[in-house]
């Protein structure tokens, strides 16, 4: 768990704030470690190991622009003989998934022993090997194949600047020990770079990597201190590039508060891409124009965001959206809805979309390009009926998909419904209506955060609150069956119903 600095030393430090710390508990014997400034930590998926990386004893001194790359110290802990393994001038570090290997990169100070490294935790003799060391190049950005013994990784000159340029996408096969370069910089489209703080992701069958480019020209601009002297004091240049005055004009698309807050939020934005292991390509599925892609581990379909259109009415309106599909294989996009205020909803095989638009759900099918209002033949809202905001009302969301994308569940305010996304897009009320009659509200409790979808036989645990009294109760509910049963009340009047 983690250890967190007394309020009054975070608020009496001026320059270096207090850093977290980590606590190590064995919840058997009840004792306990304390580690102080630990920056992360991960447990293998064995639980027979906890790495944790120090943070950086290094001054944070936002002056230095240009301040080279250095790591800290990394200690790999056995947790059941309470040993430690001490590696220096590591940045980041990864378990795979079956906790074979942990990797590792390091930077140190003269960059002669920068590199990617990995230790094989099956052995005996826990000494690190190389994956890649090259003088003065940077590492980062690592990520395991869920699937297969492969690592993907960032490598990237030194720059004059001692900052890391000109990035390529790696990677390492555990069981061959081979080296593939699969995107080189010189390989990336016009325009775009590999930025160095990347975020590589596998999808859960290992056939498939998404990674982010970078816009060339959103890099981040670089301010110099003007140092004055008699010839330029006065000039109107220098005063002008060190004014502390904002310009805007009435067509520009964002207000300049709303513009300093989008770039912090967005400096480090990535546009996502894709690259398929087997065909060994890239595609890339961002656009300038749809900038948010959502990653996803069908192979088929995502979905994608564009605010641009509106960016002038946000100033006064809500904040509206376009929706777009996205074909995975080519990059190829189609608009499915325009101005829209909620996210849509990616069915796990990538089959269909189902969006909230103007107090109705409606499922787009990304095979045949169509779409049919599903809520339209109901009498019950499926918006908030509780609204009193001058916009359009928020939906209740969206609990759920089944297995094969067979169904969609929506809830209602009192109720939660299952839509068949075939056989003639028929519907259920999974709760027969048991909660608009008696004032309740039905929500499923799902347990397990990576679980996509649910069996149509499943049992789901369910909560149930009391409108009037303010109780909440614990209720399960099979799908295949209408109707639920009760487990755990604060009040114990009411039956099961079937």
């Amino acid at each position: 768990m983690v250890l967190n600095p007394k309020a009054y030393e975070s608020d009496n430090a001026t320059t270096d704030k207090p850093k977290s710390g980590l606590v190590l508990l064995n919840v058997t014997t009840g004792k306990n470690w304390q580690f102080e400034k630990v920056q992360k930590y991960e447990f293998s998926n064995d639980s027979k190991y906890i790495a944790y990386l120090l943070h950086s004893e290094q001054s944070t001194n936002k002056d230095s622009k240009s301040k080279k790359i250095v790591g800290s110290d990394l200690y790999l802990r056995y947790l059941d003989g309470e040993s430690e393994i001490l590696f220096q001038n590591v940045t980041e570090f990864a378990f795979d998934t079956n906790s074979t290997y942990l990797a590792y990169v390091v930077a140190t100070s003269d960059g002669k022993k920068n590199g990617v490294y990995y230790l094989d935790l099956a052995s005996n003799f826990l000494f690190p090997k190389t994956v890649e060391s090259k003088e003065n190049t940077f590492y980062s950005s690592l990520s395991w194949n869920k699937k297969n013994p492969i690592l993907a990784y960032i490598s990237a000159k030194e720059n004059k600047k001692n900052q890391p340029d000109s990035c390529n996408l790696n990677l390492w096969m555990a069981d061959l020990k081979e080296n593939q370069k699969v995107i080189n910089s010189s390989d990336c489209p016009e325009t775009w770079f590999i930025p160095f703080k990347n975020k590589l992701q596998w999808t859960e069958d290992g056939k498939r990597l998404f990674f982010g480019f970078k816009p060339i020209e959103d890099t981040t601009i670089e301010f110099k201190k003007v140092v004055y002297n008699d010839s330029n004091y006065f000039n109107v240049d220098s005063i002008r590039y060190t004014s502390d005055i904002d310009l805007w004009h009435s067509e520009d698309p964002r207000i300049k508060p709303h513009e300093r807050i989008w770039f912090k939020e967005n400096v480090e934005k990535l546009y996502q891409s894709i690259y398929y292991l087997d065909e060994k390509k890239f595609v890339q599925l961002a656009t300038r124009e749809i900038q948010d892609v959502q990653i996803t581990d069908n192979p088929y379909y995502t979905i994608g965001y564009t605010d641009k259109p509106y960016l002038k009415e946000i100033t006064w309106n809500y904040f509206f959206k376009d929706l777009y599909k996205i074909n995975l294989y080519d990059g190829s996009n189609k608009l499915i809805v325009s101005k829209i205020e909620e996210n849509g909803n990616l069915s796990p095989l990538g089959k269909f979309v189902c969006y909230f638009n103007k107090k109705h759900w409606y499922l787009y099918d990304c095979k045949s390009d169509s779409t049919i209002n599903l809520t339209s033949r109901l009498e019950f809202p499926f918006y908030d009926e509780d609204h009193d905001l001058p916009k359009e009302p928020s939906s209740y969301g969206l609990a759920g998909w089944l297995d094969n994308d067979e169904a969609v569940l929506i809830n209602d305010k009192y109720d939660f419904w299952k839509f068949y996304t075939g056989r003639g897009y028929g519907f259920l009320n999974q709760t027969i209506a048991e909660g608009r009659t008696s004032n309740y509200t039905f929500r499923i409790y799902n347990l397990d955060k990576d679980k996509k979808s649910f069996h149509p036989d499943e049992t789901l645990l369910l909560s149930a609150f009391d409108q009037k009294n303010k109780t909440l109760s614990v209720l399960k509910a099979q799908l295949s069956i209408l109707g639920f049963e009760i487990m755990l009340e604060e009040k114990k009047d009411r039956k099961s119903v079937v």
